[in-house]
C-alpha cells in the first residue's frame, strides 16, 4: 500500500471526492482515482486496484470502484463495486469481488457476530442452556440441552476462543444489495443479501459449494446462519441458530430455537424448539414452542401448550423420530411422543408413549385407540420422568367392555387370572395394560380384546 500522489488527489477531488485526512487514505500500487466518484473518507481507509468489471445480473456487467459513498475506516479490496450507499460503510474489512449497492448503512464496533449467545431453548422461561456458536452441531447442542455439566464446559470453551473483533468482515464475491441496515455482522464468501431489513450481531457462514442467500424484508439478530442457508420473504430471526441448508421463509417468526441441516419452515412460528435434521412446517397456523422434535412433519393447525399450572412457560417436551401430528392437533407439555407415532385431536394427559417395534401409538382427544402399541405413562416434568428399569404403568378403566374377556386359547373362555381378576387392582374393572398387552399373547387374543373394546377405544385413567 501506498500514499496517494498529490495528482491523485486533485483528479479524485475534481471528481466530487473528499477526505478527512488524505494522509489517511492508503491505494494498492496498482490503484487508478478515475474508478472512484462522489466518495466522502473519513478516518483510516485503504483502497484495492479497480482494472475489472462486476457482473451486476446475468449478461449486464458494470466497471468496478467506488461511486456515491461514504466510507470510514474500511478495507476494501481489488475490483469491488461499491455504489449508491445512503448511509455509509464503517468498521469493515471487504474481501475482492463484492457488489454492495443500493444499501443503508453497514457498520461494525466491537462484536462477536453472534458466538457465544446464550440460549434458553425448551424452557421458555428457563435458565440458559445452549451457547450459540458457528461450530454448533445438533448432537452437541442435545447434550448442552440434557446436561447442565456439558452446558458449563461448552459455555468455557467458547469463552476462552472468543475472538472479538472492532471490524466486521464481507467474504469473496459477496453481494449486498437494496439491504437497509447490516451492523456487527460476518458475511462469509460468495454469501448474497438482497433486500433484507436488518442483519444485527449475525454470522452468515458461506462458502463456494454452498452460498448463503437472505432475502427481501429480512430481519436477523443475535443468530448464525450456517452454509447453504436461506432465509427469505419476511422471515424473523431472533437468537437462533439456522443450520445447514435450512430454509426459513414467507414470514417465519423463530426465537430462542435450533433449526438443524435440511428443515424446511414457512408461515407459522417456532419459540424454544430444537429442531433437528428433516423437520418441515409449512402452514400459517403452525406453532412449535418447548418442544424437541426430530424427522418431524407439521400439519395445519398443529400447536403446543408450555403454559402449566399457572407456573409460567417452563414446560416442554420431546417428538421422537418420524412423530406425525395431523391437522389441528394440539398438546399440553410436558410429554414424551415415542417414534413413528401418530397424533390427532387435543391430548391434555402428558403422556409417555415409547416407541415399541414397528407398532404405532394413536392419540384421539381424550379417547385413547391402542394399535398395538408402545407404553403410556404419566409424566410430569421431563427432568422428573422416571427411567424405563423403574416404569409402572396405569390403569385403563374400561367403559366399554361389560364382559370379561374370554381367552380360549389358554382359559378355555374363563376369565384371565391377570387381567380382570388378581393382579388388576382396584376391583375387577382394571385391566393391567403391561400384562394384557405387552405380554406376548396370540394374535387371537388381540384382536379380541379389540373387538370386545369397540376397536379398543378407553378412556386413560391414572391412579
Amino acid at each position: 500500500m501506498r500514499l496517494l500522489e498529490d495528482v491523485e488527489i486533485t483528479m479524485l477531488e475534481e471528481q466530487g471526492c473528499t477526505a478527512e485526512n488524505w494522509l489517511a487514505v492508503m491505494v494498492s500500487e496498482e490503484f487508478r482515482p478515475d474508478a472512484v466518484h462522489n466518495v466522502n473518507f473519513y478516518g483510516t481507509v485503504e483502497l484495492g486496484a479497480f482494472y475489472d468489471n462486476i457482473e451486476v445480473e446475468e449478461g449486464f456487467w458494470k466497471r468496478s470502484g467506488i461511486r456515491n459513498a461514504t466510507l470510514r475506516n474500511v478495507t476494501i479490496g481489488d475490483n469491488c463495486l461499491i455504489e449508491n450507499v445512503s448511509g455509509h460503510i464503517s468498521g469493515y474489512d471487504i474481501a475482492p469481488g463484492c457488489y454492495i449497492a443500493n444499501v443503508g448503512t453497514i457498520s461494525a464496533l466491537a462484536t462477536d457476530f453472534g458466538n457465544g449467545i446464550e440460549l434458553s431453548v425448551l424452557s421458555e422461561a428457563g435458565e440458559p442452556n445452549v451457547v450459540l456458536s458457528d461450530k454448533l452441531t445438533a448432537q452437541l447442542a442435545f447434550l448442552m440441552i440434557q446436561s447442565n455439566a456439558v452446558f458449563k464446559m461448552v459455555k468455557k470453551e467458547c469463552a476462552m476462543d472468543a475472538d472479538a473483533s472492532e471490524r466486521g468482515v464481507i467474504g469473496e464475491r459477496v453481494r449486498i444489495t437494496f439491504t437497509r441496515e447490516i451492523s456487527n455482522a460476518r458475511v462469509g464468501d460468495y454469501c448474497e443479501v438482497q433486500g433484507a431489513s436488518r442483519i444485527s450481531n449475525t454470522s452468515l457462514m458461506s462458502s463456494d459449494d454452498a452460498p448463503t442467500f437472505i432475502g427481501s424484508d429480512v430481519i436477523i439478530e443475535n443468530s448464525i446462519v450456517a452454509q447453504g442457508a436461506s432465509v427469505v420473504d419476511g422471515a424473523k430471526v431472533d437468537s437462533c441458530f439456522v443450520g445447514e441448508n435450512v430454509h426459513v421463509g414467507k414470514g417465519f417468526t423463530a426465537i430462542s430455537s435450533l433449526f438443524f441441516a435440511n428443515c424446511f419452515l414457512d408461515n407459522g412460528e417456532a419459540n424454544a424448539s430444537f429442531l433437528g435434521p428433516f423437520c418441515t412446517a409449512r402452514h400459517k397456523s403452525t406453532f412449535l414452542v418447548g418442544g424437541v422434535f426430530l424427522f418431524y412433519d407439521a400439519a395445519a393447525g398443529v400447536n403446543q401448550s408450555n403454559h402449566l399450572y399457572k407456573t409460567g412457560p417452563l414446560h416442554w417436551g420431546r417428538f421422537d423420530r418420524g412423530a406425525k401430528t395431523t391437522n389441528n392437533s394440539h398438546i399440553d407439555w410436558p410429554a414424551h411422543i415415542g417414534a413413528f407415532s401418530l397424533l390427532k385431536g387435543d391430548l391434555t394427559s402428558h403422556p409417555v408413549l415409547c416407541h415399541h417395534r414397528d407398532r404405532w401409538q394413536d392419540i384421539r382427544g381424550a379417547w385413547t385407540q391402542l394399535l398395538f402399541c408402545g407404553r403410556v405413562a404419566r409424566c410430569g416434568k421431563m427432568e422428573e420422568t422416571r427411567p424405563a428399569s423403574t416404569w409402572q404403568p396405569p390403569r385403563l378403566h374400561y367403559h366399554r367392555l361389560p364382559q370379561p374377556i374370554p381367552d380360549p386359547a389358554n382359559h378355555g373362555g374363563k376369565r384371565h387370572p391377570t387381567a380382570l381378576g388378581s393382579g388388576a387392582g382396584r376391583g375387577s374393572g382394571g385391566i393391567h395394560l403391561r400384562q394384557v398387552l405387552y405380554q406376548k399373547r396370540s394374535t387371537a387374543t388381540r384382536q379380541q380384546l379389540l373387538r370386545h373394546g369397540h376397536q379398543g377405544l378407553y378412556r386413560v385413567r391414572h391412579p
